[in-house]
């Protein structure tokens, strides 16, 4: 299929892109961050096209369904990988931040090349059961997904702000990185701000999985273990928010607490995706 072809390629890109942001570490030229960029816009927009040639090879099979309505692990992977592009860009645009393009660019690149290489893996359009058809479906999953980037953003940087302020006990290497970074308190800002957009995201998706549990099970909350671990989320990420806004603690504390946080979300999705425990989130068809 040719959408799958699109994303193959779309891999090689980020993959090339991330030679220039790594170029741009190392020598500092704002020549080569511009190409750094330029490159991941034009493998965010063959991204988008890619998704737009998946939805008419899915009408032309016969199935009919958004791309974004995820049933299968490969649709999973491409949106996280595409949701982390388009998160990136915006950041990068508003804190003219280049330098997280090496750590970021590469495990989108990593992402698309073992969803287009991995044999464990199908890029096979495939038709939703009758169960997940309709029902919000494609606003649950797209509203979770972009919420745990939106994290996954916050624990990156939750990282380097604490890896920073022990930058002495660093090498010298890892020194020279961290005086490329921006100052404590613009990472600070962003960590807070990329929290506050997950969490927007994220009660989005509560709100509608809610919605999707009502129509399959008859009732808005069963404390199924995928609700329980999302509540968990929701409200540990309501207290680091809480908390900030509060001035109970500073940054140092709230870069922990995102850490923490990110990790029992990681926990949740593989309770979502039944790797850990058995849960109704998928129901039996």
């Amino acid at each position: 299929m040719i959408n799958v072809t699109l994303f193959s390629s779309v891999a090689f890109i980020y993959l090339i892109s991330s030679f220039f942001y790594f170029c741009y570490l190392f020598f500092r030229k704002q020549k080569i961050g511009k190409a750094g960029t330029f490159l991941t816009v034009v493998a965010l927009i063959v991204h988008t096209i890619a998704y737009l040639v998946r939805w008419i090879e899915s009408y032309q099979l016969g199935i009919g369904h958004s791309p974004l309505s995820f049933f299968t692990l490969y649709e999973t992977l491409v949106f996280t990988c595409w949701s982390m592009a388009l998160i990136y860009l915006v950041v990068e645009r508003t804190y003219q931040v280049k330098i997280l393009g090496a750590l970021v660019i590469p495990l989108i690149s990593l992402g698309m090349l073992y969803a287009s290489l991995s044999p464990n893996l199908s890029g096979d359009i495939e038709a939703l059961p009758s169960v997940l058809q309709g029902n919000f479906l494609a606003y649950h999953v797209v509203s979770c997904i972009m919420s745990l980037v939106a994290f996954l953003f916050s624990l990156v940087v939750s990282i380097l702000i604490l890896m920073t302020h022990n930058s002495h006990t660093a090498t010298p290497l890892c020194r020279r990185f961290f005086n490329q970074l921006p100052p404590l308190k613009v990472l600070d800002d962003l960590s807070y701000k990329t929290i506050a957009i997950g969490f927007i995201l994220f009660s989005i998706g509560m709100a509608t999985g809610a919605y999707r549990t009502k129509i399959i099970w008859g009732s808005y909350w069963s404390w199924d273990p995928v609700e329980t671990s999302a509540l968990i989320i929701w409200l540990i990420y309501a207290l680091i928010l809480h908390g900030r806004y509060q001035r109970w603690w500073g940054w140092k504390l709230s870069s922990a607490l995102s850490i923490i946080a990110f990790s029992i979300a990681m926990f949740c999705f593989l309770i979502a995706a039944s790797y850990v425990m058995v849960s109704g989130h998928y129901p039996i068809l």
